[in-house]
């Protein structure tokens, strides 16, 4: 066999290529012998470069593909190799981030067929803790000693088609919202017993620490009780200053948010018999104990970001107040000059998945606490998703 050599190709500019998906209604693109970068640019011997993702026109990179890769060396033995004989790519740019994997990268896999998740190497964006507890919810049958990460080069490289930038398909939400309910259908490991899952931490999401065995009684923060009580809750998101974009911080964390937010919160859930549980992202716990007690919420009080991915799990029926400052993204270019922003992002996904949305208006990241309780009125208890918690299959 010929060991394959990097083409003679001048650097690659990112912000130019063609987008994969450009032509035709496909959802899976086979290619031959092609490079592919960490942020999904992909480029051939005749040094075309193609570029996945969806994000994709927010890349700026230049890159060159790495030279003299030898396929001989790849075995699944030997994960982090960068060369593979056959690998599914959903690298991408942002592919490793909180709302982006699951969202964009990871409901690409809903156009891959089992045999092929079982064989190929699965190339991803970032081999994190995170996207290791995410593929176990929702693609069990990929084996994590055949996930890469980092710039490789593939015989045959499978693609698979991305969600879009904050919209994935209908039927992408779909197939991962299936996901999610099987595997809280799963029987999970016996009260104190070893597991490999761990609390994520604040943004762990996005580093790259393994996995290390702890026992269900070390987890901590509010969802040790979880597996015990069946108690329909009303969860508070609290976004504690930890972004991937440090810019961000100081957009998005809302002022006052005890006072303002969680105590109205708190007075209306035990007048309605609703358990109060606080989502705070500076002390995350396993992915799948973070969608077990978002399964059981009846309502969900939440500012705009990327903790409100785990609604993919809140029964039908359910209510959804968030809480958006409406110059979010134009106050970041110098002010809102009359032109108020809304991110429709999760009022979609909730429109699909049949779920009450409501938003409180945050101007300069204030809440008005007498606002959050008319939206907690007008949600009316959770009543119907109350109904709904142990029949929802959507």
């Amino acid at each position: 066999m010929v060991n394959p050599k990097g083409p003679s190709c001048a650097p690659v500019p990112a912000a130019s290529a063609r987008f994969v998906w450009s032509d035709g209604n496909s959802s899976l693109r086979t290619l031959r012998q092609k490079w592919v970068s960490a942020d999904g640019i992909i480029v051939g011997a005749d040094c075309r470069a193609e570029l996945n993702g969806g994000c994709y026109t927010k890349v700026r990179r230049t890159w060159t593909p790495r030279s003299n890769v030898d396929l001989r060396t790849w075995t699944p033995s030997h994960p982090l190799r960068r060369s593979v004989p056959l690998a599914v790519t959903i690298a991408m740019q942002w592919g490793y981030g909180m709302f982006h994997f699951p969202m964009e990268a990871m409901v690409a896999l809903a156009a891959v067929e089992p045999p092929l998740l079982r064989d190929a190497a699965l190339h991803v964006a970032r081999r994190s803790e995170f996207v290791r507890q995410w593929l176990e919810v929702a693609a069990p049958l990929v084996n994590w000693s055949h996930v890469v990460e980092g710039d490789i080069y593939a015989r045959t490289l499978h693609v698979p088609k991305p969600g879009r930038c904050s919209k994935p398909s209908t039927s992408q939400i779909g197939w991962l919202r299936r996901a999610v309910l099987a595997a809280l259908r799963r029987p999970t490991a016996n009260e104190g017993s070893a597991i490999t899952l761990r609390p994520l931490g604040h943004m762990e999401a996005v580093g790259r620490a393994a996995a290390r065995p702890l026992r269900r009684s070390a987890i901590a923060g509010p969802l040790g009780h979880l597996e015990r009580s069946s108690a329909p809750a009303l969860v508070v998101v609290k976004r504690s200053n930890f972004s991937q974009n440090e810019h961000l911080n100081q957009h998005r964390s809302i002022r006052d948010f005890d006072d303002a937010v969680v105590r109205p919160s708190a007075e209306f859930a035990a007048a309605h018999g609703l358990r109060l549980e606080l989502h705070n992202d500076a002390a995350l716990p396993p992915v799948i104990d973070q969608l077990r007690l978002f399964s059981r919420a009846a309502i969900v009080v939440a500012p705009l970001g990327a903790g409100e991915v785990n609604l993919i799990a809140t029964p039908a029926g359910a209510c959804v107040v968030e809480l958006v400052d409406p110059c979010l993204f134009e106050a970041t270019r110098g002010g809102c000059d009359g032109k108020p922003h809304v991110d429709p992002t999760y009022q979609r996904i909730c429109g699909i998945l049949g779920i009450r949305h409501t938003v409180v208006p945050t101007p300069g990241l204030v809440a008005d606490a007498a606002k959050v309780r008319a939206a907690l009125r007008d949600c009316g208890g959770g009543r119907t998703a109350l109904s709904r918690l142990h029949h929802d299959s959507t």
